[in-house]
């Protein structure tokens, strides 16, 4: 409540997207999706100090007014600040079904994704107002701070599944991602995360349909990795704040430097977790009663984690995977 009553300003977002999609089907067993995604994102804010304007006072209906100072005025600030976004995201997916036999479902799918996206942050700061109504930078007096930053990632996946049934009662599936991000370095960026999958549907087999017994009775195992790449931008890179400064002689004279503010990890790459799961899924007394049970086994390697390191060190911890 304090800076709504001491506060003035004005915020501003604008936010522009497409997302167009087309279908097209194909010799008669294929297909081909095509997906496109833009957005562009825009948000503004403004604020200064308003204590020297008049206000209403609703509980005795009365205006107040307080004059500022030059000892006021001098110290009043201007805030502005802006941040930029835009992102693009494309997905291309080929589609492949068709039955053999009477018996065979054999379906087969292959796809293509790429993501891109930009930020830019502007903070800026002046103090110093020669009249209160008088908000411009260029009426202000004195610079009070100036930051800003600039940001980027992207995203690069192959990936594609194959699918195999015989009578609807044995069941197959495999995947494959092939990912890449901009988060690691070169030497890292990439890694492959396949998946298998099986199921036996019992309940179509002709001895267990004799027992009358359950409407549905399904096996199932699978194995399969997932990488997962959540870090900041930058990560593996020392990032350098130009406000660290140091000073050193250099020949005759004093030169200033910058030091890292936080130490970088080239070797950085993807987190992989590795999945094993059997399940079974039961319905009886026509599906009136169903449910499913599993077990499960998740092992994670190259975990990604800040790693502390000794008091002896500049730095307090560096990401890993550990």
């Amino acid at each position: 409540l304090y800076f709504i009553d001491t506060q003035d300003g004005a915020k501003k977002q604008t936010k522009f997207y497409v997302n167009p999609f087309v279908k097209i089907d194909f010799l008669k067993h294929f297909n081909f999706t095509y997906n496109f995604y833009y957005d562009n994102f825009r948000d503004e804010q403004t604020l200064y100090n308003s204590d020297y304007k008049p206000r209403m006072n609703f509980l005795t209906g009365t205006v107040t007014n307080h004059p500022a100072t030059s000892a006021e005025l001098a110290e009043a600030k201007v805030y502005d600040w802006r941040n930029y976004e835009q992102s693009w995201k494309s997905n291309a997916v080929l589609n492949y079904s068709q039955k053999f036999g009477g018996k065979h479902d054999v379906s087969a799918m292959g796809g293509y994704e790429e993501y891109r996206w930009w930020q830019r942050v502007i903070d800026v700061c002046k103090k110093g107002m020669v009249n209160p109504t008088l908000i411009d930078f260029n009426a202000m007096t004195t610079p009070s701070y100036l930051s800003g930053y600039t940001r980027e990632l992207a995203t690069r996946s192959w990936f594609g599944r194959v699918n195999y049934a015989y009578d609807s009662r044995y069941l197959f599936e495999a995947n494959i991602r092939y990912d890449g991000s901009s988060r690691f370095a070169k030497a890292n960026r990439w890694g492959a995360f396949p998946s298998f999958s099986a199921g036996w549907r019992i309940s179509e087999e002709e001895f267990m349909k004799d027992l009358n017994l359950f409407d549905n009775l399904k096996l199932r195992a699978s194995w399969g990795s997932t990488g997962n790449a959540g870090i900041s931008a930058y990560q593996t890179l020392p990032m350098v704040n130009a406000d660290n400064q140091i000073y050193y002689e250099f020949g005759s004279g004093v030169t200033t430097g910058r030091i890292p503010t936080t130490l970088g990890n080239e070797n950085l790459t993807w987190e992989t977790t590795t999945s094993y799961n059997f399940g079974v899924d039961f319905g009886f007394w026509g599906n009136r009663i169903y449910g499913s049970a599993d077990f499960y086994i998740n092992k994670t390697k190259d975990l990604l984690y800040a790693q502390s390191l000794p008091l002896s060190s500049v730095y307090s911890h560096v990401l890993s995977n550990i």
